[in-house]
């Protein structure tokens, strides 16, 4: 037998190969030799005992038997519980240097947040006083300063002299002596110029505009008078004069009265849209109730299916009646849209002419006053207008306004 040591040779490959990670681990000398101790061959077949004596099926075989590699196994569990704890130890220290840091950067944010805020405060007091001051001094300036856009004085103790030609003529630039150009050149004519009738004519018809203007400015008032609370508060006297004007003027009621009549058929077409879905409706849950009735003539004959067939009529109704319900308010979204669009058109039309408080908007108290005031032209509208005698005898309201 050659003396050739298959384990020997591989341990010593081994440590050539591994030889620097003890270096790594700290192992003390007296563990690698207890190690290297453990896997060298017994020269006969007897066990190791822990007493260091050795024998082979005596009586002293039993539990005080060990294995080889029992001081390796236990040096592994001692390391690696000495890694654990201290990459615990690590971990623990690191959250808490993290934890710090995370404060300490909180607090200095906090602190030029402050400083930041405190900044912004005197930069804009210190604004506002040199914004005042520039105001104060400003018209202090405006105040002492006499002279004109020339630079001229024109108050204290220099004044112009006769003498002042600059001034004179700057004066004489904002008179026009130059004669009116609708005079006639041929006064040997004067009296046989058309021009007299026809300013007699305008005078006349702007006495009958005035007298218009008067009988409308009257009647508003006196809607106005008869109007809630909350319409007088909503109306000025500068707005029914307007609309006076407005009305004096005659445009304005062919427009209202194509507003109206539009309003009117399309309201009269949904309205038709509305009957007939509703009749339309009613006709089919007419004809699925009929069906219903015959369904349960035919099955009369088998009661035990009558419970079934009215749960499927049951739910056969409720489905018509939702579907039903749907198209009725899909419907009358659609006829509000209409009436909303109507609105808008009515909105833009009469503010191009000018009326007061038209405007587009959807504030309901505007919508109402609207409202009012569009009733009261259509009142007004089919009234017939007065003689020009008659509107010479009329006087005007001596109430108080706002009433």
């Amino acid at each position: 037998m050659s003396d050739f040591d298959p384990v020997s040779d591989f341990l010593a490959r081994e440590q050539e190969a591994l030889g620097d990670l003890g270096d790594d681990f700290k192992l003390d000398e007296e563990t690698v030799d207890t190690e290297t101790r453990s896997f060298e061959p017994v020269s006969d077949a007897s066990y190791v005992f822990l007493n260091g004596q050795s024998g082979m099926n005596g009586s002293h075989v039993g539990n005080n038997l060990i294995k080889p590699d029992c001081t390796v196994s236990d040096s592994d569990h001692d390391f690696n519980r000495v890694e654990s704890n201290s990459n615990l130890n690590t971990s623990e220290s690191w959250r808490e240097e993290f934890n710090k840091r995370i404060k300490t950067k909180d607090a200095e944010e906090e602190k030029k947040c402050i400083e930041l805020m405190e900044t912004g405060k005197k930069e804009l007091n210190n604004w506002y006083k040199n914004y005042h001051q520039q105001l104060e001094t400003r018209s202090r300036e405006l105040r002492e300063k006499k002279s004109d856009f020339n630079g001229q004085l024109m108050n204290g103790d220099n004044k112009p002299s006769v003498k002042d030609s600059a001034v004179w003529e700057s004066i004489c630039n904002l008179c026009d002596f130059q004669p009116p150009t609708y005079y006639p050149t041929d006064f040997s004519n004067l009296q046989q110029s058309p021009t007299i009738s026809s300013i007699e004519e305008d005078h006349v018809d702007k006495e009958y505009f005035q007298q218009k203007v008067y009988y409308y400015l009257n009647e508003l008032r006196c809607f106005v008078h008869q109007a809630p609370i909350d319409i007088q508060t909503g109306i000025s006297e500068d707005m029914i004069a307007q609309l006076a004007h407005i009305l004096a003027e005659g445009k304005i009621f062919p427009t209202v009265s194509e507003l109206v009549n539009s309003q009117r058929i399309e309201e009269q077409i949904l309205h038709k849209q509305l009957v007939d879905l509703r009749s339309e409706q009613s006709a089919c849950r007419s004809t699925l109730r009929r069906k219903h009735r015959e369904e349960i003539s035919m099955n009369s004959s088998r009661p035990h299916h009558l419970p079934v067939l009215h749960k499927e009529h049951e739910q056969e109704m409720q489905r018509l009646t939702k579907n039903q319900s749907d198209a009725l308010r899909n419907l009358s979204f659609r006829i509000l849209d209409s009436l909303d669009g109507r609105v808008v058109e009515q909105q833009l039309t009469l503010e191009r002419l000018g009326v007061p408080a038209f405007l587009r908007t959807t504030n309901p108290q505007i919508i109402r006053i609207q409202m009012r005031i569009l009733d009261w032209i259509v009142r007004l509208s089919r009234r017939s207008l007065p003689s020009s005698s008659n509107l010479l005898s009329l006087e005007t309201i001596s109430s108080p306004w706002p009433p």
